[in-house]
């Protein structure tokens, strides 16, 4: 059973893994669609005699790794610190509250305006629509175009990426998939099957020991309006209708109501469906809970979710929970992305994919 988690996370995570990965290739191939064509190059500008006034305190000229050390370019410096020193001597003379120049700017190593910080870099960037053009510059205000293609050139390269991950999660999957221990008892002929003990409880044996177990029923409540599912069942509402077709459609078997006790209600609750996960060989609840806009059926409702919660039965790993108001009804799309999410509860007789078809039949209509 430890065997079956591990092989189960790594399939869950493929499986999330890869609807993340065609989601970024659908929107990454949208924003390709739509970028403009054309090629740019970018020359990388430096921004040269940007001042900057070093440490005074310190005579290590290692400490200023970009310092100018040309002679004309230092005397040039320095003749610009004399003319500072006699204007800022004139006001302070003229001015005596004005505020007096730095004492030591004659005992620094270097002039001070011979001290640059480090060089400034900027872009010059050039677009061409064709390969043979000409190059045109683009200017501060016609950068807008250069952004776009970068994003472009940078979204088909994680297309590509993302399609090369694709095609390894199919290998792996594959791999795991290929000859799973749980498939080799199926396999062995019938006489042997007869009298062999799986490692495993099969699939199929475990679906009809799942399925026959007995409970009573809910009654409906006189006058109630009658549901139907396509299989037959009574249901309380239309929408559970929808999810019991939906479920019977993508060969996920369904029990409508049965009783679960939780702790904190003194009679068993029953959620509206509840599902089995083969690979992990337990239960899946399904609440529907469709008067959320009702102040009592909210308060019960979530009363009803915090006791799952209370018995480790959390959201998103063993409980699903769809809402709908009278103004917000149950959306098919969010329907549709969670029973995809279901996989392990697909019941599939190996080499038959006859479902296949009406999933994806239902994907291209969009319900």
């Amino acid at each position: 059973m430890q065997e079956d988690l591990r092989i189960t996370a790594i399939r869950n995570h493929i499986q999330e893994r890869r609807i993340y990965l065609e989601k970024l290739i659908a929107r990454k191939e949208s924003a390709v669609n739509a970028a403009p064509e054309g090629m740019i190059k970018g020359n990388r500008r430096r921004c040269k005699n940007v001042e900057r006034h070093g440490d005074p305190e310190s005579g290590n000229r290692d400490n200023y790794p970009d310092t100018i050390l040309d002679a004309a370019k230092m005397k040039q410096a320095a003749n610009i610190d004399a003319k500072a020193n006699a204007k800022s001597d004139a006001r302070t003379n003229s001015k005596p509250n004005a505020k007096s120049a730095p004492s030591d700017i004659n005992h620094r190593p270097y002039p001070s305006d011979v001290y640059r910080r480090p060089e400034a870099e900027s872009w010059q960037y050039y677009y061409r629509k064709n390969q043979g053009d000409a190059w045109h510059y683009l200017r501060r205000n016609e950068l807008s175009v250069a952004v776009k293609i970068s994003q472009r050139e940078y979204d088909i390269r994680i297309i590509a990426a993302a399609k090369e991950e694709l095609r390894k999660l199919d290998m792996i999957n594959r791999f795991y998939q290929a000859r799973a221990v749980e498939n080799v008892f199926a396999e062995i002929p019938a006489s042997y099957r007869n009298l062999a003990k799986p490692v495993h409880e099969q699939p199929s044996e475990l679906l009809d020991r799942w399925k026959t177990i007995n409970f009573e029923r809910m009654n409906f409540a006189e006058g109630a309006p009658e549901y139907y599912s396509q299989l037959g069942e009574r249901m309380r509402s239309k929408s559970e209708t929808m999810i019991a077709d939906r479920l019977a459609r993508r060969g996920i078997p369904y029990i409508y109501e049965k009783p679960l006790a939780l702790k904190g209600f003194s009679k068993p609750i029953h959620p509206d469906f509840t599902l089995l996960d083969f690979r992990r060989g337990c239960e899946i609840y399904w609440e529907h809970l469709g008067m959320m806009d009702d102040h009592d059926y909210r308060d019960s409702a979530f009363a009803k979710i915090n006791a799952y919660e209370q018995q480790n039965i959390f959201p998103g790993d063993r409980l699903i929970i769809t809402f709908e108001t009278a103004k917000q009804p149950l959306n098919t799309r969010t329907l549709n992305k969670i029973l995809e999410r279901l996989q392990d509860c697909r019941f599939v007789i190996p080499g038959d994919n006859s479902g296949d078809g009406e999933i994806r039949e239902e994907r291209k209509s969009g319900q």
